[in-house]
């Protein structure tokens, strides 16, 4: 349900500027230069030049502009595959995300991600054991971009994930059951923007759980590389 919460409250706030941005922009046609008003003049070596203004069609653009148009998307993606001493291991994982432009460099939006992971090694000789598992989770992220290329990132996430259960392992057949728990994410880094095709591009970025609990073993560092659209 929190999940749920984040991605609705997050399309709350964009639909509320999108309206209170159309509200502080009204819409002006551009005029052409009449008689009564006419177009700025300039003379250079004894020739009148008359320059027209673009400034209504500018405004004119701006109103025009929708919600659509201050969107990009990202999409993140992972695979990997080992093998070591018996056991061998796969992890897939896919992660989408909106942004929404605030300006022209800050950003907001959501972000969810889902991961699955097999695992299997051998337990005894003949005796193969199984264990697999899928991680979800959402949450909400700020980028500010700087000096063109580079960019300040800053998201909250809530992970629902399984794992063994180290104190009390349960195996069914050749399964090993897994324990379902939720862990909540603070990461804050920076990163860098490369061009591609088009609209298309790609950006690499790491970051630093500041709510790592200390007794975990996991490590507080996170690399990401994501394929953008439209940024």
């Amino acid at each position: 349900m929190r999940i749920i919460a984040l991605v609705f409250a997050f399309l709350l706030v964009v639909v509320s500027a999108d309206a209170q941005k159309r509200r502080g922009k009204p819409k002006v046609r551009p005029e052409r230069p009449s008689t009564e008003e006419k177009a700025p003049e300039e003379e250079q070596d004894g020739v009148r030049i008359i320059r027209s203004s673009d400034d209504g069609v500018r405004a004119q653009q701006a109103a025009d502009r929708g919600i659509i148009d201050d969107l990009w998307f990202g999409a993140g993606l992972q695979l990997s595959f080992s093998g070591f001493n018996g056991q061998n291991a796969l992890r897939f994982g896919i992660s989408p995300m909106v942004g929404y432009k605030v300006t022209d460099w800050l950003s907001v939006g959501p972000r969810i991600e889902y991961q699955y992971f097999s695992q299997r090694f051998q337990a005894s000789p003949g005796d193969i054991l199984r264990f697999n598992f899928s991680s979800v989770g959402a949450g909400a992220f700020t980028r500010v971009q700087f000096l063109e290329q580079f960019f300040l990132h800053a998201e909250y996430q809530i992970l629902s994930t399984e794992s063994l259960d180290q104190r009390n392992w349960t195996i069914v057949g050749d399964q090993i059951n897994s324990i379902r728990v939720s862990q909540n994410f603070g990461f804050v880094g920076a990163g860098m923007y490369t061009g591609g095709f088009g609209s298309l591009g790609s950006a690499f970025y790491v970051l630093y759980d500041v709510i790592e609990e200390e007794e975990t073993s996991n490590l507080p560092l996170y690399f990401r590389f994501e394929i953008n659209y439209n940024f």
